[in-house]
């Protein structure tokens, strides 16, 4: 156990200790809390991932809705979430702390106190993969005199409001439900998944295509076949990724194939798999990538950070999931298709487990063929219509599939 660890599991048993007589503070802080009085919030989303940082969004955006001159400071933990979000007009601040190694506690305690505490926040929120105790202790030492979590009563005992996190919701309206537990109204309240993205970024996709021979009338499906570091168990097989692009690519679509620094190995395979030439997109800042999955008509993915960019730039989705759980993990308020295999075993998928999914044979994504995908993005193509070229490609891909045609 290091130095820091120790110290946390001291005050957390001391926290246990004084919890009755807290309890009790907590209980008419609430009692007296105004919605209207709040003028600084805090959110701490250090763990959070790109698809996490991406679903947070509504929450920050309800913020800025119900109380306009409210200033927001978002605390990530590393500069391509920080990337992400830059320049988000519901976030009047960015700020990065890693929480990492044998220091992390003893770092972050001095973080709060020295860069946090100054912002004087009056009310400081943590996501659900800041459940822990030493997250509590770091948003106490932000100085908020209210708190709100996502965790049970040990770890949200220094709160004055936790609420226990639900597979059954999506992670979007767990956020939600955060707020309207604080005291936000939240009724009627349509908020979607959003992410800034700048002309520049835009203008440099626009490049990026026509350096490619893309045209302004091309139908381009975009493709993401990895998933992240250590989210291998997310993963379709490339091999079948690679037979969806070269359908595409015989019937005249554009294919974009999207990955960064994680993904090479798979991608790698992809290309040995295909038979016909896809642009690559794997050297582009995630701005950069946002931009041009915005001009994609259509996004195929595994259950990725990615996917939630699609979603939040308002590109339909047809989106492979595996492992983890629909309820909690689709693609939020844009048009998509889910293509799972129903099995009794399925979502088991657990990102905080040491390893993930408890089998090894991934039955749930080897089992799905590139034939059930493809039905799938037909589904999706008959909900959709872009312009004459674009249409014909459409028409082409739903001819494939007996019965199914455009309407």
């Amino acid at each position: 156990m290091t130095l820091g660890s120790a110290k946390c599991a001291v005050l957390k048993a001391i926290s246990c200790a004084i919890w009755p007589a807290y309890a009790s503070v907590a209980w008419i802080r609430r009692r007296t809390f105004q919605v209207d009085s709040v003028k600084r919030v805090v959110v701490i989303a250090t763990r959070t991932g790109i698809g996490n940082a991406v679903l947070l969004t509504p929450l920050l955006q309800s913020l800025k809705k119900q109380l306009p001159s409210v200033r927001t400071y978002v605390i990530v933990g590393n500069t391509a979430v920080a990337e992400l979000l830059e320049g988000a007009e519901f976030i009047d601040r960015l700020l990065i702390f890693r929480p990492i190694g044998a220091g992390a506690v003893l770092g972050g305690l001095r973080y709060f106190l020295e860069r946090v505490r100054p912002l004087k926040p009056d009310l400081c929120i943590r996501t659900p993969l800041e459940s822990s105790f030493d997250f509590a202790l770091f948003a106490l030492l932000s100085g908020a005199p209210y708190r709100a979590s996502h965790c049970n009563w040990l770890d949200g005992s220094l709160d004055t409001w936790r609420l226990q996190t639900t597979d059954a919701i999506h992670e979007v309206e767990q956020h939600l439900k955060l707020l309207k537990h604080i005291g936000f109204r939240t009724e009627n309240l349509v908020v979607t998944a959003r992410i800034p993205v700048s002309e520049d970024a835009r203008t440099q996709a626009r490049s990026f295509l026509a350096a490619h021979s893309v045209g302004d009338r091309d139908f381009v499906l975009g493709i993401h076949v990895g998933s992240g570091k250590a989210q291998e168990a997310k993963r379709w097989p490339a091999t079948r990724f690679a037979e969806i692009a070269d359908r595409f690519r015989d019937l005249g679509a554009q294919v974009v194939v999207f990955g960064g620094p994680d993904d090479r190995e798979v991608i790698g395979e992809f290309q040995r798999a295909v038979g016909a030439t896809h642009i690559l997109a794997t050297r582009q800042t995630l701005a950069q990538s946002a931009a041009l999955i915005e001009r994609c008509d259509i996004f195929l993915s595994n259950d990725s950070g990615l996917m939630h960019i699609a979603a939040a730039v308002g590109t339909p989705v047809v989106a492979i999931f595996g492992p983890t759980i629909p309820s909690k993990n689709r693609p939020w308020r844009v048009p998509h298709i889910l293509v799972r295999k129903e099995l009794d075993c399925s979502p088991c998928y657990d990102a905080q487990a040491t390893c993930p999914i408890s089998c090894d044979n991934r039955v749930c994504l080897l089992d799905l063929t590139a034939e059930e995908v493809l039905n799938g993005i037909c589904q999706l193509c008959s909900a959709i219509k872009k312009g004459h070229d674009r249409e014909f490609v459409l028409e082409r891909v739903v001819a494939r599939m007996p019965g199914r045609r455009i309407r």
